[in-house]
């Protein structure tokens, strides 16, 4: 597919500022992609990743990392509460208490500074019912520390926008909203906002086709990025529109380090 050309000042507008300016809210989502099938049964696809719900509306996305540790996009973690939903990539809904959130030391809520935007959050599921579940449906997502390379294939994962507009709410409350997937490829290894921010990774947003091509749009911040062996080797940052979405890349070793030290 030919991309698209934009102006830059789109292209700016797109990516919120040209100039430097604090993370305020998630601004990616999936549109077209693949639906993952609901399944009240077993696990589904990407069993890791879960949809992070509050307030009845999915806030961002996330990647199970142990059995109470959710890794996700720094930014996200200013909106959780303590009462926080989680929904497995089968469709199924599990309430939990937020009792730590940990973001990247050198996180600083600037969108072009040298800094991995990345967080974990720990839970405590609120009956034994929803422990159950969250065991049976989920399971820790596998690191690949390896360094990616520009062509690589990846697969992003988030919240689903099918058949309405991304912004409507029934698509992102807890019994209507799914998680969806969709397949790009690295197509640089830095911010575009900075290009020497080399601690995240570019992915090709002008795939707008149908079936397992898809751009990011806002609920999929904190989703997981995987590889071709559904190692996750990435974090959705930021994107949106006709702009290459930016992730986190966990191979650096500002990121690698962190999760080393701090999941448990």
């Amino acid at each position: 597919m030919e991309k698209r050309k934009l102006p830059l000042v789109i292209v700016c507008l797109l990516f919120f500022s040209c100039k430097t300016m604090e993370h305020e809210s998630s601004k990616s989502k999936i549109i077209d992609g693949v639906k993952i099938p609901v399944n009240s049964q077993a696990k589904a696809k990407y069993p890791s990743a879960v949809g992070l719900i509050d307030n009845n509306a999915q806030l961002c996305t996330g990647a199970r990392v142990s059995s109470n540790q959710i890794l996700t996009a720094a930014h996200c973690t200013y909106k959780t509460g303590d009462l926080l939903y989680v929904r497995a990539s089968n469709g199924e809904v599990m309430a939990f208490k937020v009792t730590g959130r940990v973001q990247h030391p050198l996180y600083t809520g600037i969108l072009d500074k040298l800094e991995p935007d990345i967080a974990i959050i720990t839970v405590n599921s609120q009956s034994e019912n929803d422990r159950t579940r969250y065991q049976k449906f989920t399971e820790n997502s596998v690191m690949n520390y390896t360094m990616p390379k520009v062509g690589d294939v990846a697969f992003v994962v988030g919240g689903g926008c099918e058949n309405v507009p991304c912004n409507d709410d029934t698509i992102r409350s807890m019994g209507a909203g799914y998680l969806k997937y969709a397949k790009s490829e690295i197509v640089k290894l830095n911010h575009p906002l900075n290009p020497t921010n080399s601690k995240y990774f570019q992915l090709d947003s002008y795939l707008f086709a149908s079936g397992e091509e898809g751009t990011i749009h806002s609920g999929d911040s904190g989703g997981p990025v995987f590889d071709t062996q559904n190692r996750q080797i990435g974090v959705t940052s930021q994107g949106g529109g006709l702009v290459d979405s930016s992730h986190v890349m966990l191979a650096h070793p500002d990121a690698s380090q962190f999760l080393k030290n701090n999941i448990k």
